[in-house]
């Protein structure tokens, strides 16, 4: 990530204008340059997170959190992405939640992630619909979009690293497939699950089901994801061929905007 900070620090240089002033076409080409080390920014904090999937060392620091907050904070930084569709965002959370014991961060991933995804998959002018309810000993928070949803035969491969329902040469929308893999992984370090439901032509709604007392607050609070091997179970986290030339192409085609 350092030569990313080199490249990032000389594009601010030249935004500020400290290294001379730059005419309209320039600075429309430096705003392309900052979008996409935006965009490999993420890329590599993506890979390092399933890196640390893999190895075990994705450490979680819990603590404890007052949900509704956390999703007000989320709210408030998807807010601009949404409106870029014109797609508004419904909140149907219970205003007595109890605080749950979890990493705030890795929580707010997970929303970001699931928001992210729904927008992403939604035509302009859609809602999404985000719930949060206490059932019995755990919080299930609930992202409903009314997208083109995801074929049955494919719903439980979308949480697999590299993985994306639309593979094809022409396919429609961007990403690497790892976000859904990284949510996976940290809802399952926190003792949860995470499932969808989904309908094609009608949406899908994504279920993250967090105890509010996970196991792990008893011990360590950093400790490794897989505290046994059926943690995240059968998958390779490791990219094949196709899956390299998909992200290469990927990059490629992200640096052209």
């Amino acid at each position: 990530r350092t030569p990313m900070a080199a490249i990032r620090g000389y594009a601010d240089l030249l935004t500020l204008g400290t290294l001379g002033e730059l005419n309209s076409e320039q600075k429309e080409a430096l705003n392309v340059i900052r979008r996409n080390i935006d965009r490999l920014d993420n890329l590599i904090k993506d890979i390092l997170d399933i890196s640390r999937l893999e190895s075990g060392t994705l450490s979680i620091q819990p603590t404890k959190c007052d949900l509704l907050e956390i999703i007000t904070e989320v709210l408030a930084t998807i807010r601009f992405t949404a409106e870029s569709k014109n797609i508004v965002i419904e909140t149907n959370v219970d205003n007595n939640l109890p605080p749950i014991y979890a990493d705030r961060d890795r929580i707010k991933q997970v929303l970001i992630n699931l928001l992210g995804n729904a927008i992403k998959f939604s035509d302009s002018g859609s809602k999404i619909i985000l719930s949060a309810k206490r059932d019995k000993n755990n919080v299930i928070i609930a992202v409903k979009d009314f997208g083109r949803g995801i074929p049955k035969n494919k719903q439980k491969k979308i949480f697999e690293p590299f993985y994306q329902v639309d593979s094809g040469m022409d396919r429609k929308f961007g990403g690497v497939g790892l976000g859904l893999a990284i949510t996976r992984g940290i809802v399952e370090a926190h003792d949860g699950k995470i499932t969808v439901e989904s309908q094609v032509g009608k949406g899908s709604t994504f279920f993250v089901k967090l105890p509010l007392k996970p196991s792990f607050i008893k011990s360590e609070k950093r400790f490794s994801i897989f505290r046994d091997e059926k943690a995240l179970p059968e998958i390779s986290l490791r990219p094949s061929h196709s899956e390299l030339e998909k992200l290469i192409d990927e990059m490629a085609g992200n640096a052209k905007k």
